[in-house]
């Protein structure tokens, strides 16, 4: 695999895609990110790219696919947490036809 098919990602941004919640600052990073793994530039109501989107980086990292939003806690400090657990970023990997 070359290097141009891999591309890190900061958690927020991937957790943003994953959960559908604006847990970056900039949400340019959002479509940045489905535009790297679908190869599509989304628009808002283009709800099939997301959920590609969430499909390929739960293939790349199945272990992010047990994560769940406590009720009890505030989103941003269960947030860091997941930092801690996982790192500031992720690489994914471009959509391959397996994907």
């Amino acid at each position: 695999m070359a290097d141009k098919d891999c591309k890190d990602f900061s958690l927020e941004t991937i957790l943003s895609v994953i959960f559908a919640l604006p847990l970056t600052v900039d949400p340019q990073n959002v479509k940045d990110l489905i535009s790297f793994v679908v190869g599509v530039e989304p628009t808002e109501d283009e709800v099939e790219y997301y959920i590609e989107a969430k499909e390929c980086i739960l293939r790349s990292h199945p272990e992010l696919s047990t994560l769940v939003i406590p009720e009890n806690e505030g989103i941003f400090e269960w947030l860091d947490k997941q930092k801690k657990k996982y790192g500031n970023k992720l690489t994914l990997i471009r959509k391959q036809p397996t994907c």
